[in-house]
């Protein structure tokens, strides 16, 4: 039975590891066909991303294939004045990806928008073409935070990816430990449950039953109700 058991854990780390990111990813695209929200190679319903370096990132169309943001924004708060926040926006046509500058470029040039807190106007100034945009984001994690949402699930790269890009941000922390502790607690409720049904005598098969629904109930009411702490930072 613990053979039985520990066989059980290590085809579900395998699984997690190896299928269920890929049917993830397919389940991500046929969502998007499906809510007509952009095709396999386009995502259209990009809304708001927070940008690991404080930016908010929104853009009309995301081609994953060829790494270019069509119609990008970048806002920025600025600095705090007596009527309120600066804030700093630029729009951009076209951002492309290029590893040899580590960065997004911006193709066609854009603008670059400071906001007045008042309703005196804004100051509209040109952003060249070539030059890379103020956005930290690589391909890898936007990809991965756009289909946070609907996917069913990721491997442990990548969420430890998603740790390390969001580091404010403590479920997907929590989201890397249950990855390993999930195939753990299969092992871990078998040991709990085993001196409670193989017992020497006359055997009480209701009595045991309950009792083994009982530890598993009571382990996963702990997991729901710590997961929630954590998940919201109120535990470490």
């Amino acid at each position: 039975v613990l053979l039985v058991g520990l066989l059980v854990a290590a085809g579900m780390t395998v699984a997690r590891e190896t299928v269920v990111p890929d049917l993830s990813r397919r389940h991500d695209d046929l969502h998007r066909v499906f809510k007509r929200s952009g095709r396999g190679d386009r995502l259209t319903d990009v809304k708001h991303l927070f940008d690991p370096d404080g930016g908010r990132v929104s853009m009309a169309t995301y081609v994953p294939a060829r790494r270019v943001m069509e119609g990008a924004w970048v806002t920025f708060r600025g600095v705090l004045t007596p009527d309120g926040p600066l804030y700093v926006v630029y729009q951009y046509p076209r951002l492309v990806w290029s590893e040899a500058a580590d960065g997004w470029i911006a193709e066609a040039g854009g603008t670059r928008c400071v906001l007045e807190p008042t309703e005196s106007g804004a100051n509209v100034t040109a952003v060249e073409a070539g030059v890379k945009a103020p956005i930290a984001m690589r391909p890898s994690l936007l990809e991965l935070t756009l289909r946070q949402a609907t996917a069913l699930g990721f491997s442990t790269a990548e969420i430890a990816m998603l740790a390390d890009g969001y580091p404010e941000n403590p479920s997907f922390r929590l989201l890397l430990h249950q990855q390993w502790a999930a195939p753990v607690s299969v092992v871990v409720l078998l040991m709990l449950g085993l001196p409670l049904v193989f017992r020497l005598g006359r055997a009480r098969v209701f009595r045991s039953f309950a009792a083994v629904n009982g530890v598993v109930a009571a382990y996963y009411l702990c997991d729901a109700v710590l997961t929630d702490l954590g998940a919201r930072g109120a535990l470490n």
